[in-house]
């Protein structure tokens, strides 16, 4: 098991917020050259992601596959998705009848 310099493991949360800083901080800068500020944030939050990624399974944490859940996680999580894609599709139907 890997640790950090003080001898401790971080935490998976504590390991995707460094990675959404630093991503967020490269990638405010490529908003700016591309004059929009409002990109830097959109660019570098999945980059931040990738990072934060990156350094969860360097400390040798694993992520759940959908092949390791139990059937009602299944379920559960197939629910979640469907309701999110058409909530999506609602929010741009309607911000586009707002225009």
């Amino acid at each position: 098991m890997k640790q950090n310099i003080q001898g401790k493991k971080p935490s998976p949360e504590t390991c995707m917020g460094i990675g959404i800083a630093i991503g967020i901080t490269l990638g405010m800068p490529l908003g700016t050259a591309m004059g929009n500020v409002a990109l830097g944030p959109a660019v570098g939050v999945p980059i931040g992601v990738a990072i934060g990624t990156l350094l969860q399974r360097k400390y040798g944490y694993k992520q759940k596959r959908w092949s390791d859940l139990s059937a009602k996680a299944k379920k559960v999580r197939m629910a979640t998705l469907i309701i999110l894609v058409i909530l999506i599709i609602v929010g741009v139907v309607l911000f586009s009848l707002v225009e």
